[in-house]
């Protein structure tokens, strides 16, 4: 007999926990917060520190906005140094600039990701004055 009611107040106890929520279960969580969604949009320059010339590219897809950079420097190029155009800074949602001095090899490309132009031009300046006195900005632009 004291076997048979352990057994049932031990069934009793089991069914009696079983339908008791659990604290997680009673907790309530606030709803994840949304995904943003950030599509890229990548800008390029690309620099020919022989002659001066420089391209741009921009666009989703880094890869693309490098080759259209790239592309756009050897037609500026137009001569036998097409072959030294270089990507000199990229950035994803940033502003970038491109300063030169006096001479082609003295430059500076800078990217700001405060995505304010002036701050950019001004950084690509204060850069290329490290290495020319005459320094102009001779490109800028920030994401579309």
């Amino acid at each position: 007999m004291k076997k048979s009611l352990t057994l049932a107040l031990c069934a009793l106890s089991v069914s009696a926990f079983a339908t008791t929520p659990s604290i997680e279960d009673q907790m309530s969580y606030p709803p994840p917060p949304p995904l943003l969604d950030f599509p890229n949009w990548w800008s390029v320059i690309a620099y020919n520190p022989q002659n001066g010339a420089f391209g741009y590219g921009e666009g989703g897809m880094i890869k693309a906005a490098q080759n259209k950079a790239l592309k756009d420097c050897e037609l500026a190029s137009n001569d036998a140094n097409k072959q030294h155009c270089q990507i000199v800074t990229e950035a994803n949602h940033a502003c970038v600039a491109l300063a030169t001095g006096d001479s082609p090899e003295k430059y500076a490309a800078v990217r700001n990701f405060r995505m304010k132009r002036e701050k950019a031009e001004q950084e690509a300046l204060a850069a290329c004055k490290m290495n020319s006195a005459n320094c102009t900005i001779t490109f800028s632009a920030c994401e579309r």
